[in-house]
């Protein structure tokens, strides 16, 4: 059985990371979904637009708000 090194074990770690995130943009994508808010800014409720949504289902901000990293 062949051990992973440190950087082997810091390269996964980021990849969990990575995927936590994903993971956690998906259950806010299906509650938005649930809520009727899919779609919408979350800052200022304005459309995102097909598009935009096509390009990135994840999306949680307009252009305006995304930008400027508004809560």
């Amino acid at each position: 059985m062949e051990h992973s090194s440190g950087e082997d074990v810091r390269a996964d770690c980021g990849l969990l990371e990575a995927a936590e995130l994903v993971l956690d943009d998906l259950d806010a994508a299906l509650a938005r979904l649930d809520s009727g808010h899919y779609g919408r800014c979350e800052v200022c409720d304005d459309p995102l637009g097909g598009a935009l949504l096509e390009e990135s289902p994840l999306l949680r901000r307009c252009g305006r708000h995304f930008e400027r990293g508004e809560p």
